[in-house]
């Protein structure tokens, strides 16, 4: 349960919510500068749009040897990228352990349907709320998922953020 909370701490039209994309190319150009191992650079890269191409060849591109391959999966999770990494590291799959992917993609399916499921309840939640005539602000959760990565079930979440005028 979430206390009520004030609307000019969400965003607003004055706090528009921003999109930031790091490069990929930025990344690996920093990666030895700031000390990034393989396991984190292939962490960063997994972080990004599943659409995103330039991603997809670098991943490709790179021999990724030195990973920590039995630390991924915990990482992933931690860092909730299980389902964007699924995608990401699908191309590469042969280079890792089996075990370690089958542990990915498990994972993966099950976020993506938690996520999936959640963001079926904001739809009916909202649904609801426009019959009934109250205006209602969904935020953060699934909706960030759709802002960041054009995917609904890219971003994990465990709750739904709503705005509701105190007058409704």
């Amino acid at each position: 349960p979430h206390s009520a909370r004030d609307p000019r701490d969400g965003p607003t039209a004055a706090y528009p919510v921003a999109r930031m994309r790091v490069s990929t190319a930025l990344v690996e150009r920093l990666s030895p500068a700031i000390g990034l191992s393989a396991t984190q650079r292939l962490l960063c890269a997994c972080a990004r749009p599943a659409d995103d191409t330039a991603v997809r060849d670098l991943i490709a591109s790179q021999s990724w040897e030195f990973v920590d391959w039995p630390s991924l999966p915990m990482l992933l999770v931690r860092h909730g990228l299980q389902a964007l990494a699924a995608v990401h590291l699908s191309a590469v799959r042969d280079r890792m352990p089996e075990s370690i992917w089958l542990e990915i993609h498990t994972g993966a399916m099950a976020a993506r349907a938690a996520a999936l499921a959640l963001s079926a309840e904001l739809f009916r939640i909202l649904e609801q709320c426009a019959e009934a005539g109250v205006d209602v602000l969904p935020y953060k959760g699934p909706l960030l998922g759709w802002e960041a990565y054009r995917d609904l079930g890219a971003r994990p979440s465990v709750d739904l953020d709503l705005l509701i005028r105190p007058t409704d």
